[in-house]
């Protein structure tokens, strides 16, 4: 049902969230002057060195020293986002930038998987079994991207700070046929996360709506 008088425009753009980590695990961030990112941090199981630094592949971006392989080894990556908006912040899916490289630091020649899990606070908010991120001999790079949709959305309330930790384990075995790879270590790193909002409606979506409310009211009278 149409109702003159009211024009619906199309729902806003929402600009993700983005955060780009370097090497020395300081963040490039995109995000609005509103918002902040503190608390960056990696911890690792296994090796001691924050970043390689051989090679030449991916070098201004996050490059854990650590394989990431069958014995359980992993590395985590903490950071914060503060909420200085005014209003909350809703996200549906979480884009994560990786690419996979060699102990000496070049791109990776053969296929790869890993397993990303993503915790907000207390809670583990989303996990994904395999990033299948192609080798070098397969399309002349090994990076992915692996976008992660959230069973339920979930809110950076205005006014607060919300904890994320982001967790690197290799994934299991899959065939080639299957877009996977080797089973044996390999290392991974993270070039961006990028947090994905909620379209809102907007003040004209909600007036129509309120009206249309109105008008169904009017008639059962």
């Amino acid at each position: 049902m149409a109702l003159a008088g009211v024009a619906v425009g199309a729902e806003p753009e929402l600009t993700p969230l983005t955060l780009t980590f370097t090497k020395d695990i300081t963040a490039i961030s995109s995000l609005p002057n509103d918002y902040t990112v503190v608390e960056k941090s990696v911890s690792l199981t296994g090796d001691t060195t924050t970043c390689l630094t051989k090679g030449s592949f991916k070098t201004d971006y996050l490059r854990p020293d650590t394989n990431v392989d069958s014995k359980g080894t992993s590395w985590t990556l903490n950071f914060s986002i503060g909420n200085n908006s005014g209003r909350d912040f809703v996200i549906d899916s979480i884009d994560i930038d990786a690419f996979t490289y060699t102990g000496g630091g070049g791109a990776q020649n053969n296929n790869r998987n890993f397993l990303f899990t993503v915790t907000a606070g207390e809670t583990k908010i989303t996990t994904k079994e395999n990033l299948f991120i192609k080798g070098s001999e397969q399309n002349g790079t090994s990076e992915g991207t692996l976008t992660l949709n959230l069973d339920e959305s979930l809110t950076i309330a205005a006014d607060s700070t919300l904890k994320f930790t982001i967790t690197v384990n290799q994934g299991a075995q899959v065939s080639y046929a299957d877009g996977g790879g080797e089973a044996r270590g390999s290392f991974v790193g993270i070039e961006t996360v990028r947090f994905n909002a909620v379209p809102e409606p907007t003040t004209a979506t909600l007036s129509l709506l309120a009206l249309a409310g109105l008008a169904a009211r009017r008639r059962r009278r």
